[in-house]
């Protein structure tokens, strides 16, 4: 079972935009000194599209290599299943402890296209696999029933849902057996989803304050004024991250707190100068 505050880890790059692994080392001991429960690679947050292969793989050894005390999921998606499988079957090598697996994207299949895509990708490692549901990139829904289905499967164990639906995490929650774990997608809805039953996050903004989502979540069973007090107080930030496509407000605010340069690859481009100014204001 997934639970606790999974952060969605950006690619910092260096100012001629090759992967800059000192400033990941750095993010990546950050988040292992904080009490969140594990870090996402090559999430849809890490660029990962913008990435070569070879990039990818010394990204995964590297966070092997610092990431002690926390769980490692690695991010997969890719418009052919095939090509998905081939991908796990290359990071199965390395000591990671499960996949993130995108829904194909702008093929748009059936939810029996689906529920075969996932089901072939989990005969392909043992490793636990958390479905994403992300349709504002990839252009397809899996329905609750679908991710129902898939519960079945064994190492089939979670779903991150980035619907921004309630509506339909209370409904996978109603019809997946209790060890299998709902994840908020959406930083702005992180309470809501807890207040449901939902197991957790993975967090964009976690990047840049680890422990204090972790605060959030793990406090929230027996102080939840204090959570919503903390999330409150990070509410604007993630509001404002969020005005302009993921990464790019989050790594202005990495990059404005010193930990990591503000460079994108195209085609994301610098987050514009009237939301930088807001940031600016709310980091102070």
């Amino acid at each position: 079972m997934l639970k606790g505050v999974y952060t969605a880890v950006i690619t910092p790059f260096t100012n001629d935009e090759q992967v800059d692994y000192i400033s990941l080392a750095t993010i990546l001991m950050r988040q292992d000194k904080s009490d969140v429960a594990g870090v996402v690679m090559l999430g849809s947050t890490a660029e990962e599209k913008c990435l070569t292969e070879f990039e990818k793989l010394k990204i995964i050894k590297l966070a092997t290599q610092i990431i002690k005390n926390k769980q490692i999921i690695v991010g997969v998606s890719s418009a052919s299943t095939d090509e998905a499988c081939k991908i796990i079957e290359k990071y199965n090598i390395f000591d990671i402890d499960g996949y993130l697996v995108g829904c194909p994207y702008y093929v748009k299949p059936t939810q029996q296209g689906l529920y075969l895509h996932f089901e072939k990708i989990a005969s392909k490692t043992k490793l636990p696999i958390c479905i994403y549901n992300v349709p504002s990139r990839t252009g397809t829904n899996i329905s609750p029933e679908t991710v129902g289905r898939l519960s079945n499967i064994k190492n089939i164990v979670a779903v991150k849902d980035a619907t921004g639906s309630i509506e339909y995490a209370a409904k996978i929650l109603g019809l997946c057996h209790d060890n299998f774990s709902v994840l908020c997608g959406n930083d702005d809805m992180f309470l809501e989803y807890l207040n449901i039953g939902a197991s957790g996050i993975v967090s964009v903004l976690s990047n840049a304050y680890p422990q204090e989502f972790a605060d959030i979540f793990n406090c929230y069973s027996h102080d939840r004024m204090f959570s919503e007090s903390e999330f409150e107080n990070l509410k604007p930030i993630i509001d404002n991250i969020f005005k302009e496509s993921n990464p790019i407000g989050i790594k202005y605010l990495m990059s404005k707190l010193g930990i990591s340069n503000n460079v994108l690859r195209l085609p994301l481009t610098q987050l514009t100068e009237v939301n930088s100014k807001t940031l600016d204001e709310l980091i102070k």
